[in-house]
């Protein structure tokens, strides 16, 4: 069933993205949680009405997002959404205000994250695709019996992309021998200390390099042609084969999730 909860505010991240706080709706709403697990995620679709949003054959948009509040937050969820041109739901977040409504459902759970079950992880992410990496990192990094470490690679077009920049430095800053974070740029400023261009089989040698009998996974989270050149695309819900840089280095299905 499809859970009613109303915008309680958004904050404007950069030009083309923003956060959005849900605060659940009716009785006890104030002691509510996403009820979400790590690694999972919600679906959102607009409410009946005029300003429905369909597809062309007239159902409702769906669309899977990972809050990046903690999942045991109560009352209220975050949300950080980026509008693109030809996104549905995303351009209909981006004209909503406090007060209205919108549909959730989940939660979607996308791979059962356990503490120490590898020494060591990779995530590549790009653009919006930082989300789930925020939930499951965030989350390891939170409890100290789980010696797990972790490399973040993220790749962003201009600087003022880069989401939750604040958030993860402050993080690293906190755990430094457990997360490493390097970020990419298509556009790099001048003086630009981090790496240009996409993430590349080269990239994750440099800074994930796997020693022998090192237990190890890499997550992928990113737009399609990221997932093509780093893990192979996912075959509709399932996996399907790893390629791209990922296989390049040796990696099996099993050391490889796709979100």
């Amino acid at each position: 069933t499809w859970t009613p909860v109303k915008v309680k505010a958004v904050q404007h991240y950069n030009d083309n993205t923003a956060i959005y706080e849900l605060a659940f709706t009716g009785e006890g709403a104030d002691q509510k949680t996403s009820g979400l697990t790590i690694a999972s995620c919600l679906v959102v679709r607009s409410p009946e009405g005029e300003n429905a949003v369909k597809d062309d054959k007239g159902k409702p948009v769906i669309r899977p997002y990972t809050p990046v509040s903690p999942p045991g937050h109560k009352g209220s969820l975050d949300l950080i959404i980026k509008s693109y041109p030809e996104g549905k739901i995303s351009k209909w977040f981006a004209s909503l205000k406090p007060g209205d409504e919108v549909l959730l459902k989940g939660p979607i759970v996308k791979t059962e994250y356990q503490p120490n079950a590898v020494d060591k992880a990779v995530f590549v992410a790009g653009g919006s695709g930082i989300t789930p990496a925020w939930q499951l990192i965030n989350h390891a990094l939170a409890h100290p019996d789980d010696k797990t470490k972790f490399t973040l690679l993220y790749a962003n077009v201009t600087e003022k992309d880069i989401l939750l920049r604040k958030e993860w430095d402050a993080l690293a800053a906190k755990h430094p021998g457990r997360l490493q974070i390097v970020y990419f740029l298509d556009n790099a400023p001048s003086g630009w200390k981090g790496e240009t261009g996409f993430v590349t089989a080269e990239h994750i040698s440099k800074y994930f390099p796997r020693g022998e009998g090192d237990k190890v996974k890499a997550y992928v989270c990113g737009p399609p042609g990221q997932y093509k050149a780093i893990s192979g695309a996912k075959d509709g819900m399932k996996q399907g084969e790893v390629a791209g840089a990922l296989k390049d280095l040796g990696y099996t299905s099993e050391e490889v999730f796709k979100f």
